[in-house]
């Protein structure tokens, strides 16, 4: 079992906690001046604010809950592969779920039955789980061109002189656009794909979402970063918490009310940690991102290229399920939905949910991990 000290930008959280409890005021041309704050709507604001910094407070001196990692099988670099073995020992098929290069993979393997991984491997499937790890200390995870054509061709090689049983593959956000680089690399490897709340069309929807956040920071953004190894986590941290800035003062004002021993109050932690911990960008890796995909939208298009080869989701030839959640600000809908008129036997399942609780909610086995378990034991002869 393992902890680390916790990281959060606090001035970040607080400042963004701020802007967003004072946004619909100010939208409406007040002023937010000591009149103001005398008024019933500035002292709602401010007693808001005061139940958010205590949320915040709670969140910051909590006890981080001790994680234990799957064990390692396999690493190269900062890479390794977790795994997950199924409780028989004879596992018909293997499942080999590749995450964001962004944050870590503990969201799929979050807390007791919020666990994605574990749930698969108790119904019949091992299961493998990349794990990038930091991207700046390691030069093979530079490029976009040497995480798939070296990286991920080590980690292809090792599974299939494993086991000879068939491999499912699961990408989630950024890591389903791996996943379907990968089976076009190596279009042998995988029996099927499963790709969840993976953006597609980058110019779907941008308005109000993540996409329009990113585009926007990057007219002055892309210039600086050129000059630099690596991009701050608190950078992109700074991005994500600019999509819906009042949630941030909504849910740590939920956190102060809750009690510590409580799971929801456990799950919440794992959650923000999880959300917290991302590693620093190697500035030719969000360079590639931005600049290929939310503004030329190269993968929409078919025309982002890896090692010479297009990444056209028409060259996809095997079973796919695609997971679009409903309520994601991350990868809006239409985003998610663009890769389905792209492929050639795909299940489509729209879910009521957002980005996180996709993955790791309340209902997500009934939601998603269900429907994915029988997806994969239709098409892996289970």
């Amino acid at each position: 079992m393992t902890t680390s000290a916790r990281k959060i930008p606090i001035l970040l959280h607080v400042g963004m906690a701020a802007a967003g409890l004072a946004e619909a005021p100010t939208r409406e041309g007040r002023i937010l001046s000591d009149d103001f704050w005398k008024e019933e709507r500035g002292q709602e604001i401010a007693s808001s604010m005061e139940k958010a910094l205590r949320g915040i407070q709670k969140y910051v001196s909590a006890d981080q809950l001790p994680r234990e990692h799957p064990p390692s099988v396999w690493s190269e670099g900062e890479t390794h592969v977790r795994c997950y073995r199924s409780a028989t020992g004879t596992a018909q098929a293997r499942i080999l779920i590749v995450p964001s290069l962004i944050n870590g993979y503990e969201i799929v393997d979050l807390y007791k039955d919020r666990s994605f991984a574990q749930y698969m491997v108790s119904q019949g499937f091992d299961v493998f789980i990349i794990d990038w790890g930091d991207l700046k200390n390691d030069p093979s995870l530079r490029s976009f061109e040497s995480i798939l054509c070296d990286r991920m061709k080590s980690i292809v090689e090792f599974m299939v002189c494993d086991q000879t049983t068939p491999i499912c593959g699961v990408g989630y956000c950024m890591g389903g656009i791996l996943l379907a680089a990968a089976d076009i690399l190596y279009p042998k490897f995988f029996k099927a794909l499963s790709f969840v709340a993976t953006p597609w069309d980058f110019h779907a929807s941008v308005d109000g979402n993540f996409a329009e956040q990113l585009i926007n920071w990057s007219k002055e953004g892309l210039p600086k970063i050129k000059a630099m190894d690596y991009v701050p986590a608190d950078w992109l941290q700074m991005i994500f918490l600019g999509v819906d800035p009042a949630q941030i003062a909504c849910k740590f004002s939920a956190f102060a009310d809750m009690n510590q021993e409580d799971d929801a109050a456990k799950i919440f932690i794992e959650v923000e940690d999880w959300l917290n911990n991302g590693e620093d960008i190697p500035s030719p890796l969000l360079i590639d991102s931005v600049s290929k995909w939310y503004i030329d939208n190269e993968i929409m298009r078919g025309i982002w290229r890896v090692g010479g080869v297009a990444i056209d989701a028409g060259a996809i030839n095997k079973p796919c399920h695609v997971t679009i959640p409903q309520k994601d600000r991350i990868v809006p809908p239409q985003s998610a939905a663009a890769i389905c008129h792209q492929l050639s036997n795909v299940t489509v399942l729209r879910a009521d949910t957002g980005h996180i609780s996709l993955m790791m909610g309340r209902q997500a086995r009934d939601i998603l991990w269900s429907p994915l378990r029988d997806f994969f034991m239709m098409h892996c002869g289970m």
